[in-house]
């Protein structure tokens, strides 16, 4: 409940600052509903993930406890995975619906149908893509016995070249191919953009394809990282 309350105040803070930038026109194209429903749409995909999952997986690594999960018959980024993405989907399905009743109230409508079920399928693939991609910086504390350096570089990355807060056409166009070769636009930008009435489907292409990328790095680190803690321990 609580956590509904701060994303409620976060969505009027930012419905003002977009109604005070778009009185005189669109912001890059983006209306002040448009830019409502972005904001909507991005947040919901990130923040359904809890955002303590890094520093959980990297304490178990650190202190051993992860070698007891190790001998288990199953993968075990795929257990920590699905164990994450299930729980995230709860959140999201809590949080994404206040968000809608937030932003109808506040935008006067919601988007139309196509869109609003492009960006929800978007914000589920954007949720599971951001579950892998934090094992996949995670798994480096095999090696570093820290995670605070992966963790802080990762949240600014999604921050600001994954679209979390602003659409990337506000950002610099040199950024762009910085912005496109990396997978956090996946993870924000791609439900933002969808949620804001863009009908857009190759953007789910394109996150399929980064979560294929991302499950592949995230198992190939722990491949790594189990294979290491089993010749320590040898």
């Amino acid at each position: 409940m609580f956590g509904v309350i701060v994303y409620a105040a976060i969505i009027l803070v930012f419905s003002s600052l977009w109604r005070a930038v778009t009185q005189h026109g669109p912001l890059v194209g983006y209306s002040y509903f448009a830019l409502l429903w972005y904001f909507i749409g991005a947040e919901t995909s990130v923040i359904s993930t809890f955002s303590k999952v890094m520093d959980e997986t990297a304490e178990a690594i650190i202190t051993g406890a992860i070698e007891s999960e190790m001998t288990r018959p199953a993968s075990l980024v795929g257990l920590r995975c699905a164990s994450e993405v299930g729980a995230s989907l709860v959140r999201m399905f809590v949080i994404g619906g206040s968000g809608c009743l937030f932003g109808t109230v506040l935008a006067g409508g919601a988007p139309q149908p196509r869109a609003f079920a492009l960006g929800i399928t978007a914000a589920i693939l954007g949720m599971i893509a951001n579950v892998l991609g934090m094992h996949a910086f995670v798994g480096v504390t095999f090696w570093l016995r820290d995670a605070r350096s992966s963790w802080f570089l990762y949240q600014k990355l999604l921050f600001l070249l994954g679209g979390m807060l602003l659409p990337l056409q506000v950002l610099p166009h040199a950024l762009a191919p910085v912005m496109w070769a990396l997978p956090f636009w996946a993870m924000a930008y791609a439900p933002g953009r969808l949620m804001s009435g863009s009908f857009e489907p190759w953007l789910l292409v394109g996150q399929l394809a980064w979560i294929a990328v991302l499950l592949g790095g995230a198992v190939g680190v722990f491949a790594l990282g189990e294979r290491r803690v089993t010749r320590r321990g040898a």
